[in-house]
């Protein structure tokens, strides 16, 4: 790629480490890298559970991606 930007995703982590709730929190107003952000966390899916000592059932992320060219 050789567009740069800015994507604020945010998502979800279930206790059980599934990552669900994906979207797009703030748009770097270039549609592919809205879509490359989205697609590394569909593709992901899941990261280790929450740790027991967490007392919440889920977890909202608020994840940066930032796209520069080098």
């Amino acid at each position: 790629q050789q567009a740069t930007g800015v994507v604020l995703m945010k998502y979800t982590i279930l206790r059980s480490g599934q990552i669900t709730a994906i979207e797009v929190e703030t748009s770097s107003g270039n549609p592919i890298l809205d879509l490359a952000s989205q697609r590394a966390l569909v593709n992901t899916r899941s990261l280790a559970p929450l740790p027991p000592a967490f007392p919440e059932p889920e977890l909202p992320v608020h994840l940066t991606f930032n796209y520069e060219r080098r």
